[in-house]
């Protein structure tokens, strides 16, 4: 399980430790050097958590398919920002959200 996060900084602190940069121990937008590993984390890994627009950017648009997205808050979300994760190949998509 991994979280993909564009500012970690915003990332909820009890859940830094899933993050790319803290499993790296440091960021691969910062350092180039940490790209490699950080693609191969994210390719090994069963889940993968980052937001809709997240999902087109940095490691995870080189990303490989999802068999599954999951899109919390649907019914906040932007039919644009939806398709971001959705275009990545995905098998089933679950919307998940109030009416």
């Amino acid at each position: 399980m991994i979280r993909v996060a564009t500012d970690v900084h915003k990332v909820n602190k009890a859940l830094h430790r899933f993050t790319i940069d803290a499993m790296l121990g440091g960021s691969p937008t910062d350092d180039p050097k940490l790209v490699k590993r950080a693609e191969a984390r994210v390719k090994a890994a069963r889940i993968v958590f980052s937001t809709c627009a997240g999902a087109g950017l940095g490691l995870l648009r080189k990303a490989e398919d999802f068999d599954m997205v999951v899109i919390d808050e649907a019914s906040q979300v932007t039919e644009p920002a939806s398709l971001i994760p959705l275009v990545k190949g995905c098998k089933q998509a679950v919307l998940v959200g109030d009416q």
